[in-house]
């Protein structure tokens, strides 16, 4: 149910007021009422609570109706304001209605009263819902004005038909011309673009004008005065307004120069960078060749004097000798690896291969080392992961040697495994599959497990002491896992041994075939 509407009576006799109050509840008004008869009373009436409507008499002793009028309307401006009265003339009714009265009803003809209270407050509705309106058309109009100013944007309105051209915002600034300088015409607009962008930059506006796209967006360069030249951006949209009113095309125009300007500095550091890298990789690819070929004859004639001796000291001797020559030899193959791939050099040799060819032959490499550890060294195939494969076997093998080395170097006890099995069919001929390489050895902390994959980056730095390696391993096989088209992730714990995981494509055979 609706609360009761709040009247108030501005009424001298009492008798009148009464007989107000008994016409609206006779006329199924729900109204509360409250009199007052002076203008101390009014005013403390209108501080008190916010009125739906209020009822006055005209002809008050000692208080002029316009008095109580103004302070009506100083305190509630909204208020419908109904002047119950006898005759007062026509010229005087209009007088009043300018002044802000609502309506007017003579005392002898009550009956008027709640019909004309009911449009009141229906006019009351519509104004007030007006007046929010405007007052919300206001703030946003000046909103956007902020917003615009705030992200340095000018906002610009044509008109087709006529070509009129609106803007707002310091367009002169932008276009480097004097203050009050304005384009009152589209062409006018695109006389100060430069020639080259300015037949691509009106064949943009007509086009969308013309509905060929419902918007319209691009960038120019403007020729200043003094010779120099500055880049816009320009964005519009097609705003229909019916057959009356036709289409205009509605945007924004802002300074970009800062944006070519920082994005030409960035595309000169690329290349610079880029060519700085690809020299280092040749630098680092012609230096390990360099270096490995002095290093291999070394190698080899240490090893073979160190089978021929028969001085234990002088055997111990070369055995450091070999093992220094071959811990070098793997740093410049990494070395090499790296910058090969570093260099874009690397590519993706396709042909058949036999999975189980292929881990059979990382077993045979890594039997010796294994049994030499101590350990136990096992390979298992899924059985529902194909056999005969179309791929890279160079790539999966130097992958493999490299997990299944370093499983070997971290695991002082237990044993390695490596592991294949079907992750997707992804359609009758291609599969992925993937490899996981564990161990049981002393495990990464969490923290770590990430930055492993970086160059020379390891578990701990002590590590390196105990173990050798240097941190570039991984972060080949990171780099060569994306060339087999798949990812390499890790699952580990300290003390608890370490399970590296890689994905790769390949095609699948249906029959065991040759190059």
């Amino acid at each position: 149910m609706a609360p009761p509407l709040g009247v108030l009576i501005i009424e001298d006799n009492p008798a009148d007021f009464l007989l107000g109050e008994r016409h609206l509840k006779k006329s199924g008004l729900l109204a509360e009422c409250s009199q007052v008869s002076d203008l101390m009373g009014l005013r403390a009436a209108l501080a008190a609570r916010r009125w739906d409507v209020v009822l006055s008499d005209f002809a008050l002793p000692g208080l002029e109706f316009e008095e109580c009028l103004g302070a009506i309307l100083e305190a509630q401006p909204d208020v419908p304001i109904i002047l119950v009265s006898g005759s007062i003339g026509e010229e005087r009714a209009i007088e009043l209605f300018r002044l802000g009265v609502w309506d007017f009803v003579i005392k002898d003809n009550l009956i008027r009263l709640v019909p004309v209270i009911r449009r009141s407050l229906r006019d009351a509705e519509d104004r007030k819902a007006r007046r929010l309106a405007e007052r919300a058309l206001i703030e946003s109009e000046e909103r956007l004005r902020l917003t615009l100013e705030a992200a340095d944007v000018l906002a610009w309105e044509w008109d087709p038909a006529t070509d009129a051209f609106f803007e707002s915002g310091p367009v002169a600034a932008l276009f480097g011309r004097l203050e009050r300088h304005r384009h009152a015409t589209l062409q006018a607009f695109l006389d100060d673009i430069h020639a080259v962008d300015r037949a691509s930059v009106g064949a943009k506006f007509r086009s969308a004008a013309a509905g060929a796209s419902d918007s319209c967006r691009t960038e120019f360069r403007i020729a200043l005065p003094d010779g120099g030249v500055r880049w816009a951006m320009v964005a519009g949209s097609l705003l229909n307004r019916g057959p009356e009113a036709g289409t205009r095309l509605l945007g924004i125009l802002r300074d970009v120069t800062e944006h070519h300007e920082a994005l030409s500095n960035l595309t000169v550091a690329k290349e610079h960078a880029e060519a700085a890298s690809i020299a280092k990789s040749q630098f680092l690819a012609t230096m390990s060749h360099e270096l490995r070929t002095p290093l291999n004859p070394i190698i080899g004639y240490s090893d073979f004097l160190r089978m021929t001796e028969q001085d234990p000291k002088r055997r111990e001797n070369l055995d450091i000798i070999c093992e220094t020559g071959q811990t070098l030899l793997r740093l410049i193959q990494d070395i090499l690896d790296l910058s090969l791939i570093e260099a874009g050099k690397v590519t993706v040799d396709i042909s058949n291969l036999d999975l189980a060819d292929e881990l059979g032959q990382i077993t045979t490499l890594f039997r010796a080392e294994a049994r030499r550890r101590g350990l136990e060294l096992s390979v298992s195939i899924a059985p529902t992961a194909p056999r005969q494969l179309r791929g890279d076997p160079g790539l999966l093998r130097q992958v493999l040697v490299n997990l299944v080395g370093n499983a070997l170097k971290f695991t002082p006890e237990g044993q390695v495994s490596v592991a294949v099995e079907l992750a997707a069919a992804e359609s009758g001929a291609t599969c992925v599959l993937v490899f996981h390489v564990s161990d049981t050895g002393i495990g990464i902390r969490p923290e770590n497990q990430q930055r492993i994959f970086e160059i020379f980056e390891q578990e701990d730095n002590s590590l390196t002491r105990k173990f050798g390696g240097t941190g570039l391993g991984l972060a080949i096989c990171r780099r060569l896992v994306a060339l087999l088209g798949g990812r390499i992730w890790l699952d580990s714990a300290v003390g608890a041994g370490s399970r590296f995981s890689f994905t790769a494509s390949f095609d699948v055979l249906s029959e065991p075939g040759g190059d």
